[in-house]
């Protein structure tokens, strides 16, 4: 749902949309990927791959460095750990 939303706020560019995708990012995840921990044990495979997907989109959308700074964190975590 946050990749679609973040979709449909670069299609619009409504501010409306852009907070409401912004309410499907999950501090649980994005949290501890960005003070550099590794948060993906015990969380379905699916889920934070969706929230990354949106995250990636995000940067897309917005220019958010940080999100794709997450993205990456994500990969690296998933390819070198698991």
């Amino acid at each position: 749902i946050n990749e679609a939303l973040w979709h449909l706020a670069s299609l619009t560019g409504k501010a409306e949309h852009r907070a409401t995708a912004s309410l499907f990012d999950k501090p649980c995840l994005l949290g501890p990927l960005a003070a550099g921990q590794d948060a993906l044990t015990g969380m379905h495979g699916n889920t934070a791959l969706a929230l990354m997907l949106g995250a990636q989109r995000r940067f897309e959308v917005t220019g958010e460095a940080h999100f794709t700074a997450l993205t990456q964190r994500f990969v690296d975590l998933v390819v070198s750990k698991r």
